[in-house]
């Protein structure tokens, strides 16, 4: 069984003074945003902010978020996030969107 998580912290990944901060917080998981947090000229550096962040966190759960499947930057984020302890996808709609993101080429 997963562990019970009380508190989840949520932040745009491209607020690295945020990242930084949430390194020291006690909570029980981050979840380190890359979709609608994000600018769209800033989603190439929040994705490298966010991947150099993930080993920051110590023993908590360290997620992110992806853009969603239709987006040109969805390859690229799911390719990046396979370190991560998790991956959120945006806006699912059924089984058929996460074998797509099972399935998305690098």
């Amino acid at each position: 069984m997963p562990p019970m998580l009380r508190s989840v912290l949520f932040m745009p990944a491209s607020n690295e003074r945020a990242i930084a901060k949430a390194q020291g917080l006690p909570c029980d998981a981050v979840i380190l945003d890359l979709e609608d947090a994000v600018a769209p000229e800033q989603k190439v550096a929040a994705r490298d902010a966010a991947m150099a962040a993930l080993g920051g966190f110590g023993t908590r759960m360290a997620a992110v978020r992806v853009n969603g499947m239709d987006t040109e930057w969805s390859a690229a984020d799911l390719w990046a996030a396979r370190g991560a302890a998790a991956v959120v996808l945006p806006k699912v709609d059924g089984p058929d969107d996460l074998a797509r993101a099972r399935a998305k080429p690098r």
